[in-house]
């Protein structure tokens, strides 16, 4: 390893919510060891963002601006995915 060397990764967002499974852009919870998000819990997040077209401004602001990321479990709730997240 060169001692300045740097790495980045572009987050790259399906649905305009957040990332799509297969989630491999290091998403705290998206991605990893953990199995819960996949393509059915995905299917229903679109299908939320569908549904709630204000969701993807809301989401960006309190999650991605405000740095709100119990808002994460909120909309992961409200689509009905079933998720290791905790209050």
């Amino acid at each position: 390893m060169h001692p300045n060397m740097e790495s980045w990764h572009k987050h790259r967002r399906w649905g305009l919510l957040f990332c799509k499974s297969p989630c491999i852009n290091g998403v705290y919870r998206l991605s990893g060891e953990s199995t819960w998000y996949d393509q059915a819990a995905a299917k229903k997040i679109v299908a939320l963002g569908k549904r709630e077209r204000s969701l993807k401004e809301k989401f960006h602001d309190r999650v991605f601006t405000q740095h709100d990321y119990q808002f994460l479990r909120v909309v992961l709730d409200q689509a009905g995915v079933d998720h290791p997240i905790q209050d």
